[in-house]
């Protein structure tokens, strides 16, 4: 084996499994727990150990990676932390007995947190059922995971962005060894961070949700351009090349001002405006809008900045046409893969389309087969399933709804 250091992953659904191939695969000694009897019989059948939670409690780990379900309550969409109470109520006692034995036991917290979850609720429980003190008897971490559901093992085996939430130090830095193990001393200087627990939680929930709002954003604008009989797809495609946001990952997350300048304002009201004489809702685009003018007024108040004068920094023209090559031919590569898919599938979708698989799932919600970004769309801009922009009530110009997700 690689080391001696030993794990453990509790839960092996989608990230507990990417979690328990990939540390496997790497030497380690590493071992799984779950409590659903069929997972458990197929993993072990896959050569992987993989016990039930009722055995946990011999569990000789010195790391355990959490990995249970925080899925959303049925009834008003939170966090359901239910399952992930269960877990903590068996991992407690197993913390108590290795801190009796003389080890130091580390938990590493890979299912989604929301900010200062880890610190209000996880941490006390696992605290409260173990008797001892985070930080002091055993160490804590939140580690985001960035996976697809239908390539976590691969995702999480070729992860590109390391970030570390760490309670003490002695966790964060074996995370940052092991982490380390797989890149070279650039990327390990560059690509892992480790910063505190809040700071991590709030990272994962900004990619998600940052991710989502683009994927809407764009479906709103092909929506909108349909209605005008423009091909919306060819101008989304055409606007991600020449826009300095799409290649500029920097661009406009310094956050605590609000934008300025003429262009801006000005096409944004215009859009909107145009929009309500189609008597069609553009919700996102006011939404925007509306965060602005509070900014605005926050900025008249001298509580935040006023807007940059000469807009964002811009990048220099050789990078900014080096990113866009880069772009493009990444576009090119997943549209080509994208066609030759939906050629192979087209026959018998068509034939018998009760029988077409489901749309594969990114890790955030989303088709997988995607081409720049956001679920699939006809050539012409339209939804895939045909829906149109919701249509504005008389003197009704905003938020009369939000178009369907398809």
């Amino acid at each position: 084996m690689k080391t001696s250091l030993k794990l453990a992953v509790v839960g092996t659904g989608v990230v507990g499994q990417g979690v328990l191939h990939t540390w496997h695969h790497r030497g380690y000694t590493v071992n799984g727990y779950d409590v659903y009897e069929p997972t458990i019989a197929r993993l072990r059948a896959a050569g992987f150990a993989c016990d039930p939670m009722t055995q946990f409690i011999d569990c000789t780990a010195d790391m355990v990676f959490i990995c249970i379900a925080t899925p959303q309550s049925e009834v008003d969409g939170a966090i359901f932390l239910d399952y992930m109470r269960d877990g903590l109520h068996t991992i407690g006692p197993w913390l108590a007995r290795r801190h009796a034995a003389g080890h130091y036991p580390m938990i590493v917290m890979r299912s989604t947190m929301l900010p200062r979850l880890s610190e209000s609720e996880i941490i006390p429980l696992l605290e409260k059922h173990s008797g001892l003190v985070a930080g002091q008897h055993f160490g804590y971490a939140f580690m985001p995971e960035i996976l697809r559901e239908t390539d976590a093992n691969m995702d999480e085996a070729n992860i590109w962005q390391v970030v570390i939430g760490a309670l003490d130090e002695r966790t964060g830095q074996t995370l940052v060894q092991m982490m380390g193990e797989i890149l070279d001393e650039q990327q390990r200087h560059k690509l892992i961070s480790v910063v505190p627990l809040a700071v991590a939680e709030a990272s994962k929930v900004i990619v998600n949700t940052y991710n989502a709002t683009i994927i809407s954003y764009f479906n709103q604008m092909g929506l909108w351009l349909k209605d005008l009989g423009i091909d919306g797809q060819q101008a989304i495609d055409l606007a991600m090349r020449m826009c300095e946001g799409s290649l500029n990952r920097w661009y406009g997350t310094a956050t605590g001002f609000p934008y300025g300048g003429k262009c801006l304002p000005k096409d944004v009201a215009a859009v909107l405006a145009m929009a309500h004489e189609q008597a069609v809702a553009l919700p996102q685009l006011e939404a925007t809008r509306a965060v602005n003018d509070h900014m605005v007024k926050l900025a008249e108040n001298n509580e935040v900045p006023a807007p940059v004068k000469g807009g964002f920094r811009r990048m220099s023209a050789e990078m900014l046409r080096g990113q866009a090559v880069q772009a493009y031919d990444h576009y090119e590569t997943l549209t080509t893969d994208k066609k030759s898919v939906n050629t192979q599938a087209e026959a018998p979708a068509a034939a018998n389309p009760a029988s077409a698989p489901a749309a594969e799932h990114s890790g955030n919600g989303h088709a997988d087969q995607a081409v720049n970004g956001h679920a699939e769309h006809s050539h012409n801009g339209h939804s895939a399933n045909g829906h149109r922009l919701p249509v504005v009530e008389a003197g009704r110009p905003t938020l009369a709804g939000s178009p369907s997700q398809p």
